[in-house]
This record gives structure tokens, sequence and C-alpha cells, in this order.
């Protein structure tokens, strides 16, 4: 019976000291950067990498309501990924259905009118306005260790600088960032 006893305290006392975590948690870097520099001009597409979200397509295409073979149109689109859930979204304008334009150091927030993209979405909006900012939400199922492992649902804001020519023929896709924090808010332009 004694040994019972020191075996089980012995086992506490091991459970109690070896599950003891540190207090500090590690925070990665609240804003990643990156650098693009692509240009399309004509009637091409190009892929631009979401900083560990769905890919997005950046396409200059034929407007296919013109009778007129050089009338372009800029749009973004997706390829689906594998999660049901997970993407990205962004914000559009509610009167015309385009991507919405941000200027430098406005304010991109979660509570803004989110859309996932099921069709490609017009850039229309952008022609001539120099360089402007896309909103983004880069949606995700994260892998959580502590204090039990488990799935969380992660949406990180980011914004994506474009300028598009006066005519629509060229499009200059500049740079992008994304906010790791969960939900938290992004000023378009902001790199930290």
């Amino acid at each position: 019976m004694k040994t019972r006893l020191v075996i089980a305290a012995l086992l506490i006392v091991l459970l109690q000291f070896g599950c003891k975590r540190e207090e500090t948690q590690i925070q990665p870097e609240s804003v990643t950067y990156l650098t693009i520099n692509k240009t399309l001009t004509g009637v091409s597409l190009d892929t631009v990498n979401s900083l560990g979200c769905t890919p997005v397509y950046f396409a200059i295409v034929t407007s296919a309501d013109s009778a007129t073979a050089d009338s372009l149109q800029a749009q973004i689109t997706f390829a689906p990924g594998w999660c049901g859930d997970c993407g990205i979204y962004f914000l559009t304008t509610s009167s015309t259905g385009n991507l919405a334009v941000y200027s430098e150091n406005e304010t991109i927030s979660a509570d803004d009118n989110w859309t996932p993209i099921s069709a490609a979405l017009s850039l229309a909006d952008f022609k001539g306005a120099g360089e402007k900012y896309i909103a983004f939400e880069c949606s995700s199922f994260a892998h959580i260790n502590q204090p039990f492992s488990h799935f969380e649902y992660h949406h990180g804001l980011g914004w994506i600088r474009v300028q598009l020519s006066a005519d629509g023929k060229s499009l200059q896709i500049i740079d992008m960032a994304l906010n790791n924090i969960n939900g938290q808010s992004i000023l378009a332009g902001q790199t930290k």
C-alpha cells in the first residue's frame, strides 16, 4: 500500500512539473509584406501568391459586352481552394459589384461587406485613378496547440496595391500585405 501511495505521489509531482508551460507566448509579426512588381498588358493573365491564402489571378480580358475587339477589362479571380470554408474574400461596392477602391491609410475592417469570389470581379473603378488598394480577407483553419490541440477559423485582413491605366490596357500589381492577427483591421498601405 505504501508503495502505491509513493508511486501515486511521484506521478502527481511529475505531471505537475512536466506539464508546466511558460507564461509568455511568442507573437508572430503582425503584418506580412510582399513586393510583387508585375505588369499585365494587353490580353493577359498572371497569378499572385496571397501570403498563404488561395492564389489570386489578375487578368486583362476582352470585355464580353463590347462590340470592339480592343475594349479590355481588368478583373480578378481565383482557382477554387481545397477547403470549402477557406479562401479569399474581397470588398466590393454595393452599387456596381466591382472591387471597392481604397486610398492609402483607409481602414480595412472585418466589419466591412466581404464578398467571396464566385465569378470574376471587375477593376473598372480603378481606371486612371493612380495607385489604389484592393482589400482582401484570407480565411483558413489554423491548428492551435494550447491549451489543447484543436483547429480555429482564422481570417487575416490585407491589401493589394495596383495601378490600372486610364485605357484599362495595363495593370501594375505593386505589392501587398496581410495582417496575421485574427480579424484585426489593417490600413491600406500598412507594412508593419
